[in-house]
């Protein structure tokens, strides 16, 4: 984690790579976001929108196809 002006960021890799389930990711989401923390991933340029939130839980739910 770091810190810019006060606030906090978290970077991952991959979103896919932040945790192994669709609950999970939402789970550590919510308490981070509470937290005042925001996920940022490296390799996916993803807006802090309401079609980023769909964005990322569609990518969520397509994980277990796209490994295969």
């Amino acid at each position: 984690m770091f810190c810019i002006l006060h606030k906090l960021y978290m970077i991952v890799y991959k979103l896919d790579r932040f945790s192994r389930n669709k609950y999970e990711m939402a789970i550590h989401r919510k308490h981070l976001k509470d937290n005042g923390i925001k996920i940022l991933s490296a390799m996916e340029n993803i807006p802090d929108t309401p079609e980023g939130i769909l964005l990322k839980s569609l990518l969520k739910g397509y994980e277990p196809i796209l490994q295969c």
